[in-house]
């Protein structure tokens, strides 16, 4: 078994993980098997992998390019296992349950318009091969809800096709017919923060591609996933805190689409 403490560059990176030798599999080398060791880590530490732009932050790449032929080298050797090419949410490493991760309650000061929830978050298909449970069968208000994924306002459809993960909510505390189509979004900046929205918390929202004034949204902007309020009088995503600049919208725009109205709030600690 070998201590995953290397250095891809100059910078030290501290890894937890270690990594077992599979002889059934092509052996890695030094900086493949770093690689893979971060992605267990941060699959572990997150619930969910990362973007190929965290990759190339974490692991000082010079290129997205670089991180995909890690990509590449790991899922030929039979690592990892990609369910849609080109998507790094859409990882799997393959022999891997990461350890269960959990949603704490908030500690937020300004939430009269959400609610917080409390629940065990899930390790999704993507993240392992296996994952078994031996607790009674769930009420039919509980339903499995995915974390959206990459995608982009083009094709807003797309953040569904490859999940971060999912995590299983009880409709009825949030008020919400189990039949609702509803999804989790990981919050991109703290555009939101007087709405006591921080980034990295996760809302839930409802999918509907439109909404009403007010309304605190989720939308994609380009390929970014941003959470705003909805000004219908001026067609714009307006953040609750200065520096963000407001969002033109238009039902019919390729760069900007609301893809659903949040109803939720869970943040990890």
């Amino acid at each position: 078994m070998l201590d995953a403490q290397h250095s891809l560059t100059s910078k030290t990176i501290t890894m937890k993980a270690t990594l077992q030798f599979d002889p059934s599999k092509k052996p890695l080398t030094p900086k493949q098997h770093e690689f893979l060791i971060f992605l267990k880590n941060f699959v572990e530490e997150r619930g969910y992998p990362p973007t190929m732009k965290e990759m190339c932050d974490k692991m000082e790449m010079s290129s997205t390019n670089a991180a995909n032929q890690y990509i590449q080298a790991l899922e030929k050797k039979g690592y990892l296992h990609r369910q849609q090419k080109g998507a790094s949410r859409g990882i799997q490493i393959l022999d891997f349950t990461p350890r269960p991760r959990h949603i704490s309650p908030t500690n937020t000061h300004n939430s009269s318009t959400m609610n917080h929830y409390t629940a065990p978050m899930h390790s999704a298909p993507i993240q392992g091969t296996s994952h078994t449970s031996s607790s009674a069968p769930l009420p039919a208000s509980v339903k499995n809800v995915v974390i959206s994924g990459e995608g982009t306002a083009a094709q807003p459809l797309s953040v569904f096709l490859s999940p971060r993960g999912q995590v299983k909510i009880d409709t009825e505390f949030f008020r919400q017919n189990p039949t609702s189509q509803l999804f989790c979004a990981v919050v991109s900046d703290d555009g939101m923060s007087n709405d006591a929205i921080r980034q990295g918390d996760t809302v839930l929202a409802r999918q509907q591609f439109g909404a009403e004034e007010g309304e605190i949204v989720v939308a994609l902007l380009h390929d970014m996933t941003i959470v705003r309020r909805f000004a219908a009088a001026s067609n714009e995503l307006i953040a609750g805190v200065r520096g963000f600049p407001p969002v033109p919208y238009s039902a019919d725009s390729t760069s900007v689409k609301i893809i659903g109205v949040v109803i939720g709030l869970m943040r990890l600690v």
